[in-house]
């Protein structure tokens, strides 16, 4: 049913005939440097959907005003073709001349033309939108939970400062290992790569693909896991941050039952010493119950001495609290939405 916001504004998805536009908005009403103001390369791989041959579609819903000009935007990924899971990724309105509560219409536009069950995301604004999400909308709202394994053979730590407690974790021996793997075709051999598990998004293998094997600035690595009967049970996605002749190893996402993180202490271990990382972290949603600690970790008190970075572009060492909400409540990884990509260009 039409309301006052209909007689001043439309609504619509976004084509691929609107990017040079929409870049633009961002430039302006964002910011001037921001990557998707200034590469249309990365844009259209961020939100084009050509994984799934669909050359004209883009994932944004557009606010104009009657003359089409636009005046607010909703940038998405979608991990599926028929956008049922979706993660809001950049949402700005332009921030004068607008009717009252502008934006929290454009949201509920937004999930009408989108039509999505699960919708997701973290980097939420915790003034202005996750508010929204828990008075308007009834979403599970938190503060993500950042784990990490030390290594404790490093002498100078130049990313991570961490105190004397956390450097000596203990693990649970188990026989399970890591097989690093460099092409798509070598995980579909391995594991069921469209298979479904608790807790977690169906992410389609277009998606996978695009976003681990196809990305036009990171280089991910993949690890299989197989367990003590050599089983492959899960694919583990990977990124390495190096600083002042320092590094890190950031897990990003992963596919599989979530009860088997517990059982990757030696082999994470393993990879701690032979990589030289200072330190392997994993920033998820909510991993309590899943007994991380049997695997070595140790979960982050952002309020305390230790220091694991969450911002390295640029590079800030402290801890940062990062807000996330969802409707279902499934695990959160650092890759979902727009969270791992580069900020500037």
């Amino acid at each position: 049913m039409a309301n006052k916001y209909d007689e001043v504004y439309n609504y619509r998805l976004a084509t691929i005939d609107d990017v040079d536009r929409i870049m633009a908005f961002i430039k302006r009403e964002w910011a001037e440097n921001h990557i998707l103001a200034n590469s249309k390369e990365f844009f259209i791989w961020m939100y084009g959907r050509d994984e799934y041959e669909d050359y004209k579609g883009i994932n944004f819903v557009l606010m104009t005003d009657k003359n089409d000009d636009i005046l607010g935007v909703i940038g998405f990924v979608t991990y599926d073709k028929n956008n049922e899971s979706i993660s809001p990724a950049l949402t700005k309105v332009r921030p004068e001349g607008l009717l009252p509560m502008s934006g929290l219409e454009f949201m509920k536009r937004q999930m009408q033309l989108v039509g999505e069950k699960e919708h997701f995301s973290f980097g939420t604004n915790p003034n202005t939108i996750k508010p929204l999400y828990e008075k308007v909308f009834h979403m599970t709202t938190g503060i993500m939970q950042q784990y990490f394994i030390i290594n404790p053979d490093i002498r100078d730590y130049y990313i991570a400062k961490p105190n004397k407690e956390v450097r000596n974790k203990g693990f649970l021996e188990t026989q399970y290992s890591l097989e690093e793997v460099y092409s798509f075709e070598e995980v579909k051999c391995r594991i069921d790569i469209t298979a479904t598990y608790e807790k977690m998004v169906f992410k389609s293998p277009e998606y996978i693909y695009k976003r681990f094997f196809r990305h036009p600035i990171y280089n991910y690595r993949k690890w299989i896991i197989k367990n003590e009967l050599g089983d492959y049970v899960g694919i583990i996605f990977g990124r390495e941050i190096e600083r002042d002749g320092a590094k890190v190893l950031r897990l990003v996402d992963y596919r599989g039952d979530l009860n088997q993180l517990k059982n990757l202490g030696k082999p994470l271990h393993n990879l701690i010493k032979d990589e030289q990382y200072e330190y392997i972290d994993l920033m998820v949603s909510d991993l309590s119950g899943y007994h991380l600690e049997e695997a070595g970790f140790t979960l982050l008190d952002p309020d305390g001495e230790t220091i694991i970075p969450h911002y390295f572009e640029p590079f800030v060492r402290e801890n940062k609290k990062s807000c996330f909400q969802d409707k279902t409540g499934i695990v959160i990884f650092k890759a979902d939405g727009d969270q791992d990509r580069p900020s500037t260009w």
